[in-house]
This record gives structure tokens, C-alpha cells and sequence, in this order.
């Protein structure tokens, strides 16, 4: 017989919920703790039962890069089993690594890994060295290339994206109809 242990699920998004609930349905999870949860993820003392599925527990966790110290010792207090890391920011800042340096299984690539999705110039890079398709792309780095970047917009003969290199939370693009 497998003996059930707790998972840590980071974040509070619709993602993380979903995420959260659904774990708490497997027969090997005790406990579903949330950092830092959501109104609707559970009760801070893991009151909530649903038929049977392991209960839902939101915690108060700082975590702060670059050595996650809370998490670490969360993790190592309460024997989680597996952490599963939704928010891309944690993983560009390197969480995972820190998990896995610290024996803690951990559901989410690597500092280095999640380049592809923390900075869209490395992406873009990346695709075209591979020969992926995707979109033609221009870099513009600094504010000594906003001339250059400006007037590619202005000639450019088809729409233009502009995205920040970077985490944006889903946002940060724009669609110019000239430099302006």
C-alpha cells in the first residue's frame, strides 16, 4: 500500500485551482496545500471535504527569490511530496532549481527552461535557430535603438506586434498603425 503525502500547489490563479482540485482527487494526495490560494480555493484549516478528496488548504507562504527559504522549509516541515509551480515568474526566478537542489520534487522546468516563456527575444531566437516556424521578429534593445525600432514600424509592409521581452502576466503587447 502507498502511503498518501501532501503536494504544495504555488499560486492563486484560475490555473492553480484547477490544478489544486484536481490533485486533491488522487488517492495518493493527503492534503492540497495552496500558496497563496485563492477565496475559492479552501479553508485555511483545511475544513473542506468533498466526497472524500483529499482537503484544500490555502497557506500563507512568502515566496522570495533567489534561495525560496520558506518554501524549502514548508516543503520539508510538512514532508510535501510534490510542488507545483503556476505562476512563470517563480520559475523564471529559479524555484525550481532551488526545489530540486533541496531534494523536493517540483512540477516546473528550470530557471534556464523558462527563458522561452520570461523572454520572448531568447523565443524568438530559439525557434529560428531550430527552424520552428513563427513569425518574422525584429529585436530592439535600449532606448539607443527606439529610432531604429520606430522606423521599422513606419516601413514595415505588414502589421507589427510589439511585445516587451519579458513577463507580462498575459498583457504587454501592442498593435501599432504607426509610430505614433
Amino acid at each position: 500500500a502507498r502511503f498518501r503525502k501532501p503536494v504544495l500547489v504555488l499560486g492563486s490563479g484560475g490555473r492553480e485551482h484547477a490544478l489544486a482540485w484536481s490533485l486533491s482527487k488522487s488517492l495518493e494526495v493527503s492534503c492540497v496545500y495552496c500558496a497563496p490560494g485563492n477565496g475559492g480555493i479552501g479553508a485555511p484549516d483545511g475544513s473542506e471535504d468533498d466526497l472524500g478528496r483529499a482537503p484544500l488548504v490555502s497557506k500563507s507562504l512568502q515566496v522570495k527569490a533567489p534561495l525560496f527559504e520558506e518554501v524549502v522549509a514548508f516543503c520539508q516541515e510538512e514532508n510535501v511530496s510534490l510542488v507545483v509551480v503556476g505562476p512563470e515568474q517563480m520559475l523564471a526566478d529559479g524555484l525550481a532549481d532551488v526545489l530540486r537542489d533541496n531534494d523536493i520534487q517540483v512540477f516546473g522546468p528550470s530557471k534556464a527552461a523558462a527563458e522561452i516563456e520570461s523572454s520572448k527575444a531568447y523565443a524568438k531566437e530559439f525557434m529560428q535557430r531550430h527552424s520552428i516556424p513563427t513569425a518574422e521578429h525584429r529585436t530592439f534593445k535600449g532606448k539607443g535603438s527606439l529610432q531604429e525600432a520606430l522606423n521599422y514600424v513606419d516601413s514595415s509592409p505588414f502589421d507589427v506586434v510589439v511585445k516587451a521581452s519579458g513577463l507580462a502576466a498575459g498583457k504587454g503587447v501592442i498593435v501599432p498603425n504607426n509610430s505614433e
